[in-house]
């Protein structure tokens, strides 16, 4: 593996956010969501194969303003994943290369947060158009030595609606890009290899599901460390502190990502008719969720609340992060003014992952006066070193 180089950023590094903002906030049909590229349309049936099978690839170019450090190698990939009711699908993601020999690198999944559920929002797409908002972490990771597996997320990208904010399901495609990863052809990645999961916000709840399922849903991916900031973790609660706030529409898209996910919850029959004319909206949002709609209500669309009802409760707990305990040790943090996703959803997870065992290691930062986009930037550096000495074999310093 080549020599790990100490994170410099470049220049353009320091305008991604405000690029991913305006672009976020263009219509969808401005990275070609009107008409679905045929590399995203999976064969039907799906066909036999198992969790990590790539279904088809080619080489991603990156065009645009932003784009990963100089010398990468970039590959779009459609891959096989499971759903949160166990069922095989089709997912798209990205896989990433520093350049130099990869036989022995790392391989870092990172789980997204929120880029909407319109089709045009995938990683894949916005990293070949430059807009894509996470590549200041990709791009830290990349010039670490390490290669990076970028999921889509379940119907973000691929036919069908987006499972938003369903953790098993997104933890799950986390996994599997892993597993893609080694399984691409050209590469040279090993097979059995050291790896790690990081993800913010959404990503958060997704690698720390990710983290919990691997021992018995992906055993051959044996983490070494996890990072998440911000998590979105326990899914009933947060949608009680979304209700009537900036961030209303991060709810809707789960609600939308759980009735897709679970068709026994019928999110339609609790609708009003304003509720239903939303609904049957084309759902081509990405960034755009959140100013579309700003301090809104359920009540404003249901005629009553679906997530009082025994079915949703119960769907929400299964996907609540902390069921379970990862075997790999944990980097948590969370801004304390966080207005997206209260600070309780983290330390909710370090509570109940360490109160299940002796085996459980969690260091958790509350980052002072830190809201959800800042903390992000000011952490998520200090987590990244923290990752590198897990991937480097130094064992974590004992926390819970």
């Amino acid at each position: 593996m080549s020599q790990v180089r100490p994170c410099r950023r470049s220049r353009w590094l320091s305008i991604t956010p405000l690029v991913a903002i305006l672009a976020g906030l263009l219509p969808a049909a401005a990275f070609g969501a009107a008409e679905r590229p045929t590399f995203y349309e999976p064969p039907v049936p799906l066909g036999p194969g198992a969790p990590g099978d790539v279904i088809r690839s080619e080489r991603l170019s990156f065009q645009g303003i932003t784009r990963p450090p100089a010398g990468t190698v970039g590959y779009r990939m459609l891959y096989r994943s499971t759903t949160a009711l166990g069922e095989p699908v089709a997912v798209s993601g990205s896989v990433l290369l520093p350049p130099g020999d990869a036989s022995s690198r790392p391989i870092v999944g990172v789980g997204v947060g929120n880029h909407g559920i319109g089709d045009s929002c995938a990683p894949s797409r916005l990293l070949a158009a430059g807009a894509e908002p996470d590549l200041r972490t990709m791009s830290d990771l990349l010039r670490r030595g390490y290669a990076v597996a970028v999921t889509d997320y379940q119907g973000l990208g691929t036919p069908g609606d987006h499972a938003f904010g369903v953790n098993v399901a997104l933890g799950r495609n986390v996994l599997d890009a892993i597993r893609a990863a080694r399984n691409l052809p050209g590469t040279g990645l090993p097979t059995d290899g050291k790896t790690a999961v990081i993800g913010f916000s959404q990503g958060g709840g997704a690698v720390g599901s990710a983290g919990e399922q691997a021992p018995v849903y992906a055993p051959d991916v044996k983490l070494s460390g996890i990072v998440a900031g911000a998590m979105l973790s326990d899914p009933g609660s947060q949608a009680r502190y979304l209700d009537g706030g900036l961030f209303f529409g991060v709810l809707l898209a789960a609600a939308l990502g759980y009735d897709a996910s679970y068709p026994e919850l019928a999110l339609q029959s609790y609708l009003n008719p304003a509720g239903k004319w939303l609904y049957k909206q084309k759902r081509d949002l990405c960034q755009q969720l959140v100013p579309a709609f700003t301090m809104q209500r359920i009540s404003w669309y249901a005629k009553s609340n679906p997530l009082k009802t025994a079915p949703w409760k119960a769907r929400l707990l299964e996907n609540q992060v902390g069921n379970g305990m990862p075997d790999a040790p944990a980097y948590l943090y969370h801004g304390q003014l966080d207005e997206a996703l209260s600070w309780h959803q983290t330390t909710g997870v370090r509570r109940r992952w360490c109160a299940q065992g002796k085996g459980a290691n969690v260091k958790f930062t509350m980052v002072a006066l830190g809201e959800h986009f800042t903390t992000q930037l000011v952490q998520e550096p200090r987590a990244i070193d923290w990752l590198a000495r897990r991937l480097e074999g130094v064992p974590a310093p004992r926390a819970c």
